[in-house]
This record gives C-alpha cells, structure tokens and sequence, in this order.
C-alpha cells in the first residue's frame, strides 16, 4: 500500500468501523441465541418456489453453533477493514484494472470455471466461450449483456468479440478494448451467480444434511464424509436464505454497500442459484462428470487430475467402509437426489470427496486469482462507453466482494481445514487398513501437487484446497 493509500484508508476507516461492530455484535448474539436453541431435527426442505430443489432450510443448533464458533468470526474484520482499503484503493487510482492481453485472458477463462462456458467447434477451428446462459440469466440489466460469444485461439493469435447487434470486434478495432471489457464484466459476475451454484447446491446440501442426520458416527463411512460437509449445510443456507453477499436492487442506499457488485437482487439471485443448480444436476447423470471435462482445458485437467487420486484413494478404502451402513443412508439421499443409490459406492463417494474438496475450492481461487487481477462489475456500461475508460468505483465494490466472499480467509481459532494437512485427517482407527489408505492418500495428494507444479499446472496449489464448501 502506497503513503497516499495509508492516508486515505486512515481517513475513511471511522466510516467503515461501524460494519466492525454492527457484525461483531451479531456475531455475538448469534452465539448466544444458538448455545441455547432447541433442537431442530429436519435439515432438509423443498423450495415451493421453484420446481422441486431441496436445500438445507432449516439448520440444527450444532451446525450453527460449530459454524459461528469456526468460521464467522474470520468474516467480521474483512467485511470493514478489507472494505475500506478497497475504498482507499479506489480513491487513490490504485484498484485500476490490469490491462490483460487477449492471450492472458483466454488462458485465464480456461484455467478457472469459466471453463464450462467454453467449448471447441470444428465450423470455428477456435474455441469459443458461448455467453448464452450468462444473457439467459435473471439480472435487472441484462438488456446490457452484449457479448454474445468469444472466439479465440492462443497459438494462431486469432480473438474475435461477437455482440448482439452483430458486429465482430477484433484486436485493434476502436472497440475491441470496451466489448473486451464487457465480456470481463459479464463473466466476472456469472461465476459467482450462476456458474458455481452446482458446487454448492442440490448434491452437497443434500449430502452434508444427510450425513450428519443418518450415520452413525462410529463407521469409517462417516469419518470419510463428515470433514467434507462439516460447514456445508450451514455455509449454503447463508448464501442462499440470509444473503449478505448479494441485494443490489436499485433502491435508494444499496450502492453504498461495498460488496454488493453484482447486478441482482437478492430473490432473484436466489431463483438464479436454484434452477441453475437444479437444470444440471438433477440426475445421476452428475456422477459422470470427469468422464465429460475435456482435458483440452487446463482447468478440467486439473480437475480430473484430482479426481483420479480421490477415486484410486476410495478404492484401496471399499473392503474398510461399511456397505450396510452406506446403503442405508444412500436410500435417505434417495428421496432428495433421484437416482442416488443407484450409483456405485466407490463413484459416489469419491465424486462427493471430489465435488466438495476440490472442485468447490477450484472454483472460487481460480476465479478469485483474475478476478483480483482485472475482474469487474461493470456491465451496465455500453461498449463504446467502457472503451473510453472503465468505473474506479465498479472496480472497488468488485473487489470488496470477492475479499469478502470469494477469497478464504482461514478460521480465527486456528481450525485446520486443508484438504490435506496430515494422514490423521480423517479420524480413522489407529493401525487400521483405513488408516494405512488414507496415509497413502496423503502422499498421492503431495505427488500430483509437486508434478503439476512442476509443469506448471497447479492451477490450484494443495495447501489451498479446503476439505468442506465453507467460503
């Protein structure tokens, strides 16, 4: 942070000190109210709302209690201190966006879950990130989502812009820089609105509220799922029914808030999280996901690299788990995921291991790594607007947001949630075959870590992997 920085920040910080506060009180309410809350043995519920999409509605008090005590408090001083030097950031010129090359920002799209929006085509020869589904989305300004697709391919030097009155901009153009710009703006807040609701809802929710409602706590079953879903219930029922990341309606006082960037109001970012969530992983279809991830992009590379190491684990660990105590509650997700039991063990287990240890993470750290870079708010904007110059402002609550809720920040009381800290992690008898398996899981861990380092294709270091969805 630069002198003029410090100043600013020391200036506005009695501005911000009251969200220190505000969110410290609740906190401490919150612990208050959950010590003494009455049981609540139903986690699970539908949404009448919108088609049949079960999520934790309800929370027990344990769950709230271990997530107050575990992860809120790491929150309370981002929201206010990491809110203010944004705003200081903003006011000195500091937070300006990287002036990204065409290059960087295709291999950045295909490193991150912008991958899913990517495919190759044959009529192109190029890959081409297809923006149908992010101008599909509920936002209050879609009218303003002008990209269509982008075209590109890296070692030919070929990056083509599409907008919807059927212009073609290319590098060079007068326009490539603002419908650039526009493309980022709108694929930065797809991501968290609608391009990463599958590693939240639907199969995790359920998963996580069943796990700790029906297995008994003394099978390895348990041991192996229950550091995977710890925070989930608690973390997603937050995101999706108390929203304090998102409420940007244009009434009159929400631009004042420093973290809400995106376009959407709250309702409908509900209804967006839930039919997104549900359209693609309705099915059983879900467990065939590494299969279809084209390791042509270096994000699904990564991602079915991990899987392997997480399947091969769950094999060496079948003859150890109990398959009367899985098949008892795989018919408790039944009702909730249809289809479920019908899943080989080893494929369920391993892709839930994979879904809420890896893929979740990769998500956010991926997008959080250019989002921090040139990540923008700003697609209320024209592209001939955006190619005179960009919003400091837009800029700023873009970054408050992802500081606040896409980045990790680790537990305040010293909670180790690593994907892999050490072979004891997941509890299972001493001397046992489970342990030997899950020592062996370790090492495999720290082997495909160093071999993608190696190559340059840690996308996703392991140290930053976290076991359960709790950020």
């Amino acid at each position: 942070m630069s002198l003029a920085t410090s100043v600013v920040y020391s200036a506005l910080l009695p501005a911000f000190l009251p969200i220190h506060v505000l969110f410290g009180s609740g906190l401490r309410k919150a612990l208050a109210a959950a010590q003494t809350a009455p049981e609540v043995p139903q986690m699970l519920g539908r949404d009448p709302t919108t088609a049949d999409l079960p999520t934790a509605t309800k929370i027990d008090p344990p769950v709230e209690l271990d997530y107050l005590e575990h992860r809120s408090a790491a929150y309370v001083a981002v929201l206010a201190l990491d809110s203010c030097w944004e705003a200081a950031r903003a006011v000195t010129g500091e937070n300006t966006a990287e002036a990204v090359s065409d290059a960087d920002l295709a291999r950045d799209f295909m490193s991150s879950p912008v991958a899913f929006l990517i495919h190759r085509t044959d009529a192109d020869d190029a890959w081409v990130l297809d923006c149908a589904s992010i101008r599909n989305g509920r936002w209050f300004n879609a009218d303003r989502f002008d990209i269509t697709k982008f075209v590109f391919d890296v070692p030919s030097g070929r990056f083509e812009l599409h907008d919807a009155q059927g212009r073609v901009h290319r590098p060079g153009d007068a326009l490539w820089l603002g419908a650039k710009r526009k493309l980022i703006g709108m694929v930065s807040v797809w991501v968290p609105a609608e391009g990463h609701a599958w590693s939240h809802f639907w199969l995790p929710d359920v998963v996580a509220a069943t796990v700790h409602a029906s297995l008994p706590r003394d099978t390895n079953v348990y041991r192996l799922l229950a550091p995977h879903t710890r925070f989930t219930n608690r973390h997603n029922h937050a995101g999706l029914w108390i929203q304090r990341s998102v409420d940007n309606s244009p009434a009159s006082g929400k631009r004042m808030v420093p973290w809400y960037a995106l376009p959407i109001t709250a309702p409908d970012m509900r209804k967006a999280l839930m039919e997104e969530a549900g359209r693609y992983h309705r099915s059983a279809d879900h467990f065939t996901l590494p299969e279809r991830l084209d390791r042509r992009l270096a994000y699904f590379d990564y991602l079915v690299a991990y899987f392997e190491v997480i399947d091969a684990f769950v094999g060496r660990l079948m003859p150890e788990l109990e398959a009367d105590a899985y098949a008892a509650w795989a018919a408790t997700v039944e009702p909730w995921y249809p289809g479920f039991a019908t899943i080989p063990m080893q494929r369920a287990l391993a892709m839930i291991v994979w879904h809420m240890g890896v893929a979740h993470a990769a998500d956010h750290l991926t997008y959080v790594a250019w989002g921090r870079r040139y990540g923008t708010s700003e697609v209320a904007t024209s592209i001939e607007d955006l190619a005179k110059g960009a919003s400091a402002y837009d800029r700023y609550r873009f970054l408050a947001f992802i500081n606040n809720f896409g980045d990790y920040r680790p537990p305040t009381t010293g909670l180790d949630l690593r994907l892999a800290t050490s072979s004891e992690a997941y509890g299972f008898p001493a001397g046992s075959a489970a342990e030997g398996a899950g020592k062996q899981f370790a090492a495999d861990l720290g082997a495909l870590d160093a071999r993608l380092s190696a190559e340059g294709k840690a996308l996703v270091p392991l140290d930053n992997l976290i076991r359960s969805i709790c950020f």
